[in-house]
């Protein structure tokens, strides 16, 4: 009808709220929407590397990849550059087993202390079952180690040892060995091997 009134606008459409999960050290939180989000940047609790999902993903994704999550990012700061050396330093812890040349199975421990200025040293043992009873190879060793940082959270870790070998058959053994590892970090007092073998910080 001309000259009528004509009828209010329909109310805005609102932005569908965000359900956003996160993944940390092997535990998951949320979920969360926006505003706990950008709580979570600004606090660095979320970062670009941080693994997210949301409804209709197939799997986890870095944050910096999702596209509803991405945009939020813009204002996060830089990820803070990996210390590798500085995290090495300390005592670390190892226990293990794995097979002989001879085909028997043989139980490891091994201790070692890494020092700020590149010296190394430790101690530790090789046990296994022979016909005559359990042998036991008593190890120390001191020498040099370094770091390479590859990303974030894993370095690699290269030793040169001088190792000796005492036991109760034989005379000691002394040998010279060089060894370059790939560790990712699990936690600040856990570092893992590609084969998953974990060694455990036990002292600054």
């Amino acid at each position: 009808m001309t000259g009528a009134t004509p009828p209010p606008p329909p109310p805005p459409i609102t932005e569908r709220e965000m359900k956003v999960f996160i993944t940390s050290n092997g535990t998951v939180d949320g979920p969360f929407n926006k505003a706990q989000l950008e709580a979570k940047i600004a606090s660095g609790q979320l970062n670009r590397t941080t693994l997210v999902w949301i409804e209709g993903m197939t799997d986890w994704a870095a944050a910096a990849t999702v596209p509803t999550v991405a945009p939020l990012l813009a204002t996060a700061p830089p990820p803070a550059t990996f210390d590798a050396q500085g995290f090495q330093v300390g005592t670390w812890e190892s226990t293990g087993s794995g097979p002989l040349p001879d085909g028997s199975q043989a139980q490891f421990s091994e201790n070692m202390t890494f020092r700020a200025d590149g010296t190394v040293s430790g101690f530790g043992s090789i046990s296994s079952q022979q016909t005559y009873g359990t042998f036991v190879m008593n190890l120390s060793s001191t020498g040099t180690w370094k770091v390479q940082a590859k990303t974030e959270n894993s370095y690699i870790l290269s030793l040169t040892l001088t190792i000796t070998g005492t036991s109760r058959v034989g005379p000691p053994t002394v040998e010279t060995a060089s060894d370059s590892i790939l560790l990712t970090v699990v936690d600040r007092n856990t570092v893992a091997s590609p084969d998953g073998h974990r060694r455990y910080r036990i002292g600054n």
